[in-house]
């Protein structure tokens, strides 16, 4: 009797812990990534080495911003930009270097990152809620408390973005370490996509070194932002479970391998320097790492066309943004039908010729093969014999 007491007490007491024990706060799952503060040793220009796929899974389909502005955010003017920037990027060239990104979940075709991007809402904690002395856990806490408030909806496909004001700092190395960073966190059975990028007024030789005297939009903390933003927005996409997407060797995701990469700059009347124009306002941006090509990019093509039939390949149009994709339906210049080979399944695709050539491609569609072109200054190449795409 008194050891079925004491079992019984014990139960109970383990039953009454559990009942009322504090819900578990969020923790970070993955490795943060970082937007690395700029060293011209290292970012002098591109990072060797391919980017591989490392199995887990992407942001498929349509992708949504959320911001939180975290302290003082006192002009109408610096929140226009961050904001056009996420509401217009993906109906950039610039997002179709993302495009030749793809996950291949167990027993499942490749699926591509198609978009679009969409900024959703943004929110104030102007009250800095965590003070101005943030932890990397604060960085989590405060996403999380804005979720479960219900200020923001929780979204699988959003990404969050933390944007600090100059008098907020990181203690893990905003502006002496990084310039931002992205990582995942559970909430309940949920996957959260976030971000971290602070105003960079402190640290412009660091993380805008391009810019450090003017800017496009004449507030060089908030316009240097734009590049991190971009940085870690497509970071995100392509490895939201760090690091279970795409990455290289060495662990640097595609903006990384990019860093402070800018390509050909224009100069405008009060010297700031910018290399794109988004919905009409410009900005200085990093180009992204090309899957396909394996090279860093401003931009690629004018989009990328719907997987055929249950094929899951897509093909890329060229810079030029010349060729057009006929209809299977017809045979024109461009597209001629041929007698179907054994070897012709829908969905198959090869180079014409040796892989790199401006030689065009075909593709099997409805059992037939159509002759198609990669444009006047498009190249075909095949990626270990499978993969077909034109640049």
């Amino acid at each position: 009797m008194v050891k079925l007491t004491l079992i019984a007490s014990a139960f109970l007491g383990f039953f009454a812990a559990s009942a009322f024990a504090a819900p578990s706060v969020p923790h970070a799952i993955g490795t943060k990534k970082i937007t690395p503060v700029y060293k011209p040793n290292i970012h002098a220009g591109p990072i060797a080495g391919n980017i591989k796929y490392g199995g887990g899974p992407l942001m498929i389909g349509t992708v949504n911003i959320y911001y939180i502005y975290y302290g003082q955010w006192t002009k109408a003017s610096d929140r226009q930009i961050l904001e056009n920037l996420s509401a217009h990027i993906g109906e950039t060239s610039y997002f179709n270097i993302e495009k030749t990104y793809y996950q291949q979940l167990s027993g499942k075709g490749k699926e591509y990152v198609t978009g679009p991007v969409k900024y959703i809402k943004s929110i104030d904690d102007a009250q800095y809620s965590k003070g101005k002395s943030l932890s990397d856990q604060d960085v989590i806490d405060i996403v999380s408390t804005h979720l479960s408030s219900g200020d923001l909806v929780t979204d699988e496909n959003g990404i969050y973005f933390l944007l600090t004001s100059p008098d907020v700092a990181v203690t893990s190395g905003l502006c002496s370490q990084y310039c931002g960073y992205h990582n995942n966190f559970k909430l309940g059975s949920k996957d959260i996509k976030f971000a971290l990028v602070g105003d960079l007024s402190n640290c412009l030789s660091g993380c805008a070194p391009d810019n450090i005297n003017s800017s496009p939009n004449n507030s060089p903390g908030v316009d240097g932002m734009g590049s991190v933003i971009a940085h870690e927005m497509m970071e995100a996409i392509s490895d939201p479970d760090p690091s279970s997407g795409w990455t290289d060797a060495s662990g640097n995701e595609n903006a990384d391998k990019c860093a402070y990469v800018y390509g050909t700059e224009s100069t405008l009347s009060n010297g700031a320097k910018y290399n794109i124009d988004i919905n009409g306002v410009k900005y200085l941006i990093q180009q992204n790492w090309n899957a396909a090509t394996q090279g860093c990019q401003l931009g690629t093509g004018s989009g990328v066309p719907p997987p055929i039939g249950s094929s899951s390949i897509v093909h890329l149009p060229p810079p030029s943004s010349s060729i057009i994709i006929p209809s299977p339906t017809k045979t024109s210049a461009t597209s001629k039908p041929t007698k179907t080979p054994i070897s012709c399944h829908t969905g198959d695709d090869q180079c014409l010729s040796s892989s790199g050539t401006a030689a065009g491609y075909r593709e099997c569609r409805n059992g037939q093969w159509v002759t198609l072109s990669c444009g006047s200054q498009g190249y075909c190449y095949q990626d270990n014999a499978v993969d077909v795409y034109c640049a």
